[in-house]
């Protein structure tokens, strides 16, 4: 921590604002990479201007992040790495549900009230793997 007697006393106020120096900028790159395409393609904040329904960018989220664990880096017509377009999904997604006048239809499925599915979930898991302690790794490149 940075001593106020003898620092700038900036510091002291800017230490207890967001840390953005945390995030790591290549990343943010690609998003922006990805933005700019929407961009182009639908026109700069669309999204909010018109809204968006968060189903599509969801499945939009599913389709980039399969895309990328099945091996392809980059979408095949943008030339935009997938995990760049998740995270420009995310954006506009987040943008949408801080805005205090969100446009987007929030279509999302009834909420699971059975909170106990996932601790169920997740017990079934253990038991699969108490019956095979020796598990085999994975084929990996």
């Amino acid at each position: 921590m940075v001593d106020m007697k003898n620092g700038n006393p900036k510091d002291g106020i800017g230490l207890t604002k967001a840390a953005l120096s945390c995030v790591p900028i290549p990343p943010l790159y690609e998003c922006a990479l990805a933005m700019m395409e929407g961009s182009l393609k639908y026109g700069r904040h669309n999204y909010r201007a018109a809204g968006i329904r968060y189903s599509v960018y969801f499945d939009a989220i599913c389709r980039h992040l399969m895309s990328w664990w099945e091996g392809e880096d980059q979408s095949p017509d943008a030339k935009v790495h997938h995990l760049g377009h998740v995270m420009a999904c995310c954006s506009i997604m987040l943008d949408d549900v801080l805005s205090e006048n969100p446009l987007g239809i929030d279509d999302r499925p009834p909420e699971t009230f059975d909170t106990g599915w996932l601790a169920e979930f997740n017990r079934r898991v253990a038991e699969l793997k108490k019956k095979y302690p020796e598990a085999k790794e994975p084929f990996t490149p």
